[in-house]
């Protein structure tokens, strides 16, 4: 699958411009500032159904201007042309147009045009805590997962009921749980643990092929590990529910006090080692964006694999801090096609 043309009108800094790609390596250069990163963003927009950079869709609209249009066209695995869109106005907000379908839920805009993406602002996925890393192996799971992407929006909505009651309770002054309480627990138990498993399941199944590239690429003589550490496990749902109750029992009153829960997915921690040490703590700046660009030759195999399709791969300022050899071996593999 690949892009064949995008076609921009009123998007960042950028009035009308129609991009016609080929079925390869496309270079986009030129001045700073003069909206390449912007193109890309327009394309992360499209399969993400928001920007990589704003939680507001009303920066990405040009100044001046109440809207902004994304039109692209696509070849898939079969040689057929796929038309997508996607359209926002200030006045009533963004939507998404798949194959001249138009898209009742945003999120159903996810995985149908798988991407890799890579830009300056992942380097806090290496260098920054566990929060960062589980937003980019969730991003990435629910590329290739409808049902994990659920899961999480649905975790996302019960948390956020949960919290609001666990406030409610604290205003009254009750600190021990109530049927409620009880029963969010039970609404919430079975989506962490179905996330919990995909997640420890997928992010060995990544570790694999993370230190298989690393090593043909890097050095076969440097250890590197991804590590997965939840705030709750259990080899089956009864052991994960009951390790997950006993936390709550023993720390209501604390979860009541902060007005949020203390234990579950969102604790999750994620890990990242070289050679023993953690990443973020004795790695170079150079060593940091190896790292992330090596992970994400790891996300595109896994994703062909479970799609049956090649991503595509769009790479923002690629090359700064790596030098000429590996920046030749990233893109034989992206090349390639691993």
């Amino acid at each position: 699958m690949y892009i064949e043309k995008i076609h921009l009108k009123q998007f960042r800094n950028l009035k009308k411009i129609e991009l016609h790609f080929i079925n390869g390596l496309n270079i986009i250069y030129g001045e700073n500032g003069v909206g390449k990163t912007s193109i890309l963003e327009a394309i992360y927009f499209l399969c993400f159904t928001r920007s990589f950079k704003s939680k507001r869709d009303n920066d990405l609209v040009k100044r001046g201007n109440s809207y902004f249009q994304i039109a692209s066209q696509w070849k898939d695995n079969y040689d057929r042309t796929l038309v997508i869109k996607g359209n926002f106005l200030k006045s009533k907000g963004k939507k998404f147009f798949y194959d001249g379908t138009e898209i009742k839920k945003n999120s159903e805009m996810i995985g149908k045009t798988p991407i890799v993406f890579q830009s300056p602002e992942n380097y806090i996925i290496t260098s920054g805590g566990s929060k960062f890393k589980r937003i980019y192996f969730d991003k990435l799971l629910s590329q290739i997962s409808k049902e994990y992407l659920i899961d999480l929006l649905d975790h996302v909505k019960i948390s956020k009921q949960r919290n609001a009651y666990l406030k409610i309770l604290a205003k009254k002054k009750q600190f021990y749980s109530d049927n409620q309480i009880d029963v969010y627990n039970e609404q919430i138990l079975p989506l962490m643990w179905r996330i919990y498993s995909k997640r420890n399941s997928f992010i060995k199944e990544f570790n694999i092929k993370f230190k298989l590239l690393f090593k043909e690429i890097v050095s076969e003589s440097l250890e590197v590990k991804i590590e997965y550490n939840p705030s709750i496990s259990g080899e089956n749902f009864d052991q994960f529910s009951e390790n997950y109750k006993t936390k709550i029992d023993d720390n209501i009153s604390k979860e009541i006090a902060l007005h949020r829960s203390l234990y579950g997915i969102n604790y999750d921690r994620i890990n990242f080692y070289r050679d023993g040490k953690p990443l973020e703590n004795f790695a170079s700046q150079g060593e940091h964006k190896l790292w992330m660009n090596i992970m994400k030759l790891s996300e595109g195999k896994i994703i062909a694999e479970r799609k049956n399709k090649e991503p595509i791969y769009l790479f923002d300022d690629v090359f700064a801090e790596l030098d000429v050899s590996n920046s030749k071996k990233i893109i034989e593999k992206i090349s390639n096609k691993q």
